[in-house]
């Protein structure tokens, strides 16, 4: 009996082997595997990242040149972020129980996240004692006014946790009651803590009045800089006084005349915020004055003009700004926004453009840039979201799937903080050299970071269907153990990641639209499935992305090497990542 019982001790003592993920489980965030992100990697086809390159290359190298010194400006991992309308506060699918949102945000690292848009200032109703939504406010066709609750900041801040996000929150500022603000302000704060990095008093003002026969107007026509000025003053003075260090983010306007309502208010604690979509001419081209270099096309998405126009609206704003002592914010973007958007927005060409706006805008000094988004499905939601759902517009589903914006937005959004250093590019053709931020084809940034590294982005706007694969070198300040490469692209500027493929039942010509019975997209299944040849990808996958270390070694480098040699795609965006000696 003795030796039964010890028998039976022993045995019930050693250790099992924990079990490996199942194809439809969430990809794993942590052991086990020891290391999730190895383990996937070794899931996939080592074969895949290359097996869509063209196979012919330019052998004329682009000349990338790296300076040792800084320019000033520092890319920051908070600075790429996700902004959502305000209504989606109340949505339960915006909860850390969502797997494929919280596997979404933290590819972005330190995300911050920002809850706006149109909806704040005409149908957002904060309440803490449950009473009844206004019945008389002037809703289009089809809308509702949408509760948010103390409850559902709660759950937000479990998120933001669950993530390490930032948020960004506003208050409605065209009920014009600045102590319902202040009431708001102050739940986010005791859920959110030091996580509620600013609050915004209403969105877009300078859109309040548009004209009788415009749904959005909300406002007279006498409203104007004078009545925004005096209505914000209150609201800030009002949630102030019950959270006394929060910081007043705003007006979150495209319209310089307005940005100095609040760099000119001599408030304390602001922060400067801007709105950007530069293809937005949403017009008849045969209408007078229409603008062709901002309509939303494959061409201007790419172009040099709009890169800057860009250039010069955030180096109008950071001026401003910085006489005043703020900072800037990019509360809300997209690269167009027209009727909600246009499918422009979901393509390869707006995937090149998102990432170099991130990189672009922190360089010329922005803090934070928020692309605009939505909970909204695939099939029916604005094609300008970085992020969408199974399901109807009618009934959403639980699981979300990043877009081909959301994908380029996670690869620069997944770098580390360092500071910017001055880049120069010579053409192939051995024409003039010129800023590497400023250049027509292949834009480059570098950032240098606090343990010796180096990441250098090259985005080349090149059309695939046109050029080829082109040669590139580097000239590093200093020699380097060795670097490793990832690349976003694809074959077609007009193509997009196929996102849908994710959902247990996507789109076919018999049933266009998109369910997930499990409410889980981002699965194992998913992370080791590769996308199609030639479809928009990071390295030939969707999300995860893999971390440096496990990323593809770039040939040819020997330690204490200060000059790398490798190729881009046309149509990419390549981040090399450098070791230090």
């Amino acid at each position: 009996m003795v030796t039964l019982l010890l028998l039976v001790g022993c045995g019930s003592e050693q250790p099992q082997e924990p079990a490996s993920p199942q194809p439809g489980d969430p990809w794993p965030l942590s052991p086990p595997p020891d290391d999730p992100m190895a383990w996937i990697a070794e899931q996939r086809d080592p074969a895949t990242a290359t097996a869509s390159t063209t196979g012919s290359v330019d052998d004329d190298a682009l000349t990338v040149g790296i300076g040792g010194a800084g320019t000033g400006t520092q890319y920051t991992a908070a600075g790429a972020g996700i902004s959502f309308e305000a209504t989606d506060l109340a949505d339960d699918r915006l909860s850390a129980e969502n797997p494929d949102l919280v596997r979404i945000l933290k590819q972005l690292d330190q995300p911050t996240l920002r809850f706006g848009g149109n909806s704040v200032d005409r149908r957002l109703f904060f309440t803490d004692s449950q009473e009844t939504a206004p019945q008389d406010w002037p809703l289009r066709s089809g809308e509702r006014i949408t509760t948010v609750t103390p409850e559902d900041l709660a759950r937000l801040a479990e998120l933001a946790q669950a993530t390490d996000a930032h948020v960004i929150l506003s208050v409605n500022l065209a009920d014009g009651d600045p102590e319902r603000a202040a009431s708001m302000v102050g739940h986010a704060h005791t859920a959110l803590g030091d996580r509620l990095v600013g609050v915004m008093i209403g969105n877009e003002p300078n859109g309040y009045a548009l004209g009788e026969d415009n749904p959005l107007s909300i406002k007279d026509a006498d409203w104007d800089t004078d009545q925004f000025r005096s209505q914000w003053r209150s609201y800030v003075q009002a949630i102030r006084a019950e959270v006394p260090e929060t910081t007043i983010v705003g007006p979150g306007a495209y319209d310089a005349e307005w940005w100095r309502t609040v760099t000119e208010a001599g408030v304390r604690d602001t922060v400067l915020a801007v709105h950007q979509y530069p293809l937005s001419e949403c017009g008849d081209p045969d209408d007078t004055g229409f603008q062709s270099g901002s309509e939303p096309t494959i061409e201007n998405t790419v172009s040099q003009q709009t890169r800057d126009r860009v250039d010069t609206l955030l180096g109008r704003a950071v001026e401003l700004a910085d006489r005043a002592q703020m900072d800037t914010w990019v509360t809300e973007t997209s690269a167009s926004s027209c009727s909600g958007s246009n499918e422009l927005t979901e393509t390869l060409a707006a995937g090149l453009y998102t990432a170099d706006y991130v990189l672009r805008a922190q360089l010329l000094g922005v803090d934070r840039v928020d692309f605009h988004s939505s909970l909204l499905p695939c099939k029916g939601g604005p094609p300008m979201s970085v992020i969408c759902a199974s399901g109807t517009v009618q009934n959403p589903g639980d699981a979300l799937v990043p877009r081909t914006n959301g994908l380029a937005l996670a690869v620069v959004g997944s770098l580390p903080t360092g500071e910017f250093r001055n880049t120069t590019v010579t053409p192939a053709d051995g024409g003039e050299s010129g800023p590497g931020a400023q250049a027509r084809d292949v834009v480059t940034y570098a950032i240098a970071h606090d343990d010796g590294s180096t990441s250098v982005i090259l985005v080349d706007f090149r059309d695939p269907e046109q050029a080829q694969a082109q040669a590139v070198t580097l000239n590093l300040p200093h020699g380097v153990a060795g670097a490793r490469q990832t690349t976003f692209g694809g074959s077609d500027l007009r193509d997009n990641y196929p996102e849908t493929t994710l959902f247990d039942g996507h789109p076919s010509a018999e049933s266009p639209t998109t369910e997930d019975a499990d409410g889980v997209a981002l699965d194992v299944r998913g992370a080791i499935t590769a996308v199609p040849d030639g479809a928009p990808s990071v390295d030939g996958y969707g999300l995860p992305l893999m971390p440096p270390d496990i990323q593809s070694e770039v040939s040819g480098v020997a330690e204490g090497d200060s000059v790398i040699h490798t190729t881009i795609e046309p149509g990419s965006v390549s981040v090399i990542s450098t070791r230090p000696i």
